[in-house]
């Protein structure tokens, strides 16, 4: 990869930023008001069947994600490649018949 900037300013990357702006500033805020919740009504005893419940359902969860994304990439289109002379063609008709109009 050449420039690292041109690939991270893709606009694709902006729902992962504030995603992770807000796990990074509201998950710690969560997480104490969730303690001390279970702190003042002696839930903390409960914690490794808490932990190994969500464990399963995560486990559960990437692995419906992992078969999705398999499913996808199986079900892709795949086109063959173009012949030199088809690319020329696109390439003079990008050229020569612009696609929008100036207003």
């Amino acid at each position: 990869m050449e420039n690292w900037f041109d690939y991270f300013k893709d606009r694709r990357f902006v729902p992962i930023f504030f995603i992770t702006l807000v796990v990074l500033f509201a998950g710690p805020l969560v997480i104490g008001i969730i303690f001390q919740a279970a702190d003042c009504y002696d839930l903390l005893k409960y914690w490794p069947f808490a932990s190994s419940v969500l464990g399963v359902c995560l486990l559960v969860l990437i692995g419906r994600s992992i078969a999705e994304a398999r499913a996808r990439r199986h079900n892709r289109y795949q086109s063959s490649p173009l012949s030199r002379d088809e690319r020329a063609k696109a390439q003079s008709k990008l050229k020569t018949k612009p696609t929008f109009k100036s207003s």
